[in-house]
């Protein structure tokens, strides 16, 4: 099973407890402020903080700089913090202010248990450079280029090359998916990367239009195991900023395969700012 509904839970060490186990979980959490939302940040990270962003206020209108899907699309299955390169956040809470009145439900993908389904299905092989294996086999060891792209066609952050999914040295699985996959530009066998890139990105939206959905409702602060779990949203109507607001926080733990420069434990009281 790929489909995950996450349980809901007054406890912020329930809610982690309940990530270890099934990758998400609903942490009932009444205070809508940006510091609330940084309190429940703390609260269900506890002794494992390293790391904490700034709360990034979720809207129908999103800054321009940023490359948005618009709330009449499906909003495809991903994971967060892909400008950091090798060093994005390993959870995520998105905390509903504001639901959609019409649309805007969420879903999660397992990526852990996509995978296996996928390196069981002797069909999925592809060829790259002469090679023939499954393609999960490909997804682990071919490194393409990840560099986020600005809606004017810049870098935004450090050109970087990785795998769609890697192995932190502590033997954790870390799966990205954004939506700047593309050949490495010294690949011997550019056709046959984007033909895995491609196939990815059938699997995702395949599994996406079957997964079950759920709805956020305001104080509900969904917890995610980043390196794990794909989540998306389907469509939904906004006649104004208003209609549906998110506030959505990073953090790292120690088993993050890194921390961005900027971003630094500290005590609760403090508001840490991202690099950006």
């Amino acid at each position: 099973m790929t489909s995950i509904i996450p349980e809901r839970t007054a406890d912020p060490r329930e809610a982690w407890d309940l990530v270890q186990q099934d990758g998400a979980a609903i942490l009932r959490w009444e205070d809508l402020t940006e510091a609330g939302t940084t309190a429940a940040g703390y609260a269900f990270m506890g002794e494992h903080l390293r790391g904490i962003g700034q709360v990034h206020r979720v809207t129908s209108e999103p800054p321009k700089k940023i490359k948005a899907v618009p709330p009449t699309e499906t909003l495809l299955a991903h994971t967060d913090g892909f400008a950091y390169g090798p060093r994005n956040p390993d959870y995520l809470t998105l905390h509903c202010v504001v639901q959609a009145q019409e649309g805007g439900e969420s879903f999660l993908i397992d990526g852990y248990g996509l995978l296996q389904r996928m390196a069981a299905d002797p069909h999925n092989e592809f060829t790259i450079a002469g090679q023939r294996a499954n393609a999960v086999h490909w997804l682990h060891t071919e490194v393409i280029e990840q560099t986020e792209i600005s809606e004017k066609g810049f870098a935004m952050e450090e050109r970087y090359f990785a795998s769609i999914v890697q192995t932190c040295p502590n033997g954790r699985r870390w799966i990205r998916n954004h939506p700047y996959h593309r050949p490495h530009p010294q690949s011997p066998d550019p056709a046959g990367q984007q033909a895995l890139i491609d196939y990815w990105m059938r699997t995702l939206r395949a599994e996406a239009a079957s997964v079950q959905r759920f709805k956020l409702y305001p104080g509900d602060a969904l917890f995610v195991d980043n390196y794990r779990v794909l989540h998306g949203r389907d469509p939904y109507l906004a006649k104004s900023i208003g209609e549906r607001i998110l506030h959505r926080l990073w953090m790292w733990s120690p088993d993050a395969a890194g921390i961005p420069e900027g971003i630094q434990y500290s005590d609760p009281d403090d508001v840490l700012v991202a690099a950006s």
